[in-house]
């Protein structure tokens, strides 16, 4: 039984589907803390995948200096979003605020284009979960346990059909999870967090406790098996250099600030509880949602520029450069089966059986808690949309004792399925351009920050009243985060345009495969709008007024 769909209350036609959402709120302030910590890339991957990605593509960045820069940031961008959301609760996240201060139609196409960039993410999870997860597990288990089955475990995990099979089922229970209902997936992802958090802990403890010498010797006696050199370390070095790379830092500033802008998101992203605010205990007239997010990216900023300066200070910048290059540019040089991710390779030098068991399965709980998070905002976004009416209005229907939106959710994994294909099957070409959606979601983040700047104006009446109002010198702190995070969004789509060694393809193809989306989603606006205009239904009064709950 669902909630009825009607456009019929007390006898007259009401603006939204119906006058009560059929959501319930039932997430609380720690379930909203992991949420945002999960969807923010997570501690764990962003420590795993964000080091093999920034120097790999920017060589010679001092990594740890762009993280200090992007946690500053990071507190602007969830001041704009959790003072906008504390004065709009409601589920919908960029929609919901954008449209209720800017353009109705832009902001549309801006929340379209955040939905794709998930929807590609969320295959891109389920992929990881296999690919870069999974397999990197039982690799580097087998290493260290000098363990051939279990290496080649790994092997064939990294495999395309293996890849497609275990995403497919991370999305089916992740999705069934996200069915159930706001608290079970609260509790699950606790669990998820949980395990995740403690595999980057003991990853960050063997940092503070493994001299260098000890990271040495250790790493040249898992890997010589495969390397067959007694000092594989100083091998990859060498290797790297006759190979090509080239350490300098004649660009060390210039990459430092464009790997900020590109690792943003490793800790800046922590509003994603704007997505579910229709569901949170206690956060009408508070500011409890701006809480929920700035705890977020100090925890998150903190361990992660203390895991790079631990990590750069034990294992050597060089040598982390060195194997990440060889991996890349080189693979029968690095030959060995565990890639090179940070916390990989610092359990490596543990040799540690049961060390690197919890650091390699510890980045699975991170991968299961970031698909069943994906699902609970993308689906809160189609809810949103089919609410105000843009889209049909059974994606807003609400399962009355489950309190979810079962067919959103099923929507959100069709999609999911068929960009892991894509990620799965049709690599090269295909995959880049897809890939490409990723920057789709940087125009509704910066419509945000445009809202948070023209929000004390715009909607002087609301922001009078809202939590939202906080001064200095007269002038709104919304606005100025708001042009602050405006800057950062701009910069951070900008940058991938002009560095092609960031992985998108090139100016003009990316530029094409962006505007295809776009188009599409503001021809549904447009055709929706004419649509409710047949039906005697203004959408501009819909925007003027705040969703009911």
């Amino acid at each position: 039984m669902t909630v009825s769909d009607t456009a019929q209350t007390s006898g007259r036609r009401t603006f939204f589907a119906r006058q009560a959402t059929g959501l319930v709120r039932e997430a609380g302030l720690l379930d909203m803390i992991l949420f945002n910590i999960v969807e923010n890339t997570t501690l764990g991957v962003g420590f795993a995948f964000g080091v093999t990605y920034i120097l790999t593509a920017l060589v010679g960045t001092n990594l740890v200096v762009s993280q200090i820069i992007a946690t500053i940031f990071g507190l602007f961008v969830v001041t704009t979003w959790g003072l906008l959301s504390a004065s709009i609760p409601r589920s919908g996240g960029d929609y919901v605020l954008n449209t209720r201060v800017l353009s109705p139609a832009l902001s549309f196409v801006g929340s379209w284009g955040m939905f794709m960039s998930s929807l590609v993410f969320n295959g891109i999870v389920a992929a990881w979960v296999s690919q870069l997860m999974l397999s990197p597990a039982f690799a580097s288990l087998g290493m260290v346990m000098h363990n051939s089955t279990l290496a080649n475990i790994g092997s064939a995990l990294g495999t395309t059909g293996w890849t497609f099979v275990i995403g497919t089922i991370a999305l089916l229970v992740t999705g069934f999870v996200a069915m159930l209902g706001m608290r079970p997936s609260m509790r699950v992802q606790a669990v998820m967090v949980l395990i995740g958090m403690l595999g980057f802990v003991v990853a960050l403890l063997a940092l503070v406790f493994m001299g260098h010498s000890t990271f040495v010797s250790n790493f040249n006696a898992v890997s010589k098996p495969y390397t067959h050199q007694a000092d594989t370390y100083h091998y990859f070095l060498t290797a790297a250099t006759k190979g090509g790379l080239s350490i300098t830092y004649s660009h060390a500033v210039q990459y430092t600030f464009i790997a900020f802008l590109a690792i943003q998101g490793l800790v800046a992203n922590s509003f994603w509880s704007a997505y579910v605010a229709g569901e949170i205990k206690g956060v009408r007239g508070t500011r409890r949602q701006w809480f929920m997010m700035l705890a977020p990216v100090l925890i998150t900023g903190i361990l992660l520029t203390l895991a790079f300066i631990l990590l750069f200070y034990r294992l050597g910048y060089n040598f982390v450069t060195a194997a990440n290059y060889l991996s890349a540019a080189d693979p029968t040089k690095y030959a060995i089966p565990a890639p090179p991710y940070a916390s990989l390779l610092t359990v490596l030098g543990t040799g540690n059986g049961l060390l690197t068991f919890i650091v390699g399965f510890g980045l699975c709980g991170w991968g299961i808690a970031m698909a069943l998070a994906n699902y609970l905002f993308m689906s809160r976004i189609l809810f949103a949309w089919s609410f105000d009416r843009i889209v049909p209005l059974k994606i807003s229907e609400v399962n009355d004792r489950l309190h979810s939106p079962i067919v959103a959710l099923g929507i959100v994994f069709v999609g999911s399925e068929v960009v892991l294909y894509i990620f799965a099957f049709l690599h090269s070409q295909a995959s880049s351009f897809v890939a490409s959606y990723f920057l789709l979601g940087t125009l509704a983040l910066a419509l945000v920050g445009v809202s948070g700047i023209v929000f004390p104006y715009i909607r002087r009446d609301m922001y009078e009243n809202s939590p939202a109002k906080i001064e200095v010198a007269g002038i709104p702190v919304i606005s100025i985060a708001g042009a602050i995070t405006l800057l950062g969004e701009i910069g951070t789509g900008l940058i991938y345009f002009f560095y092609p060694t960031l992985g998108l393809p090139s100016f003009g193809t990316t530029a094409a495969i962006l505007l295809i989306p776009l188009a599409v989603g503001l021809a549904i606006f447009l055709v929706a709008k004419a649509v409710r205009q047949r039906e005697g239904i203004d959408l501009n009064a819909v925007y003027r007024s705040i969703p009911p709950e």
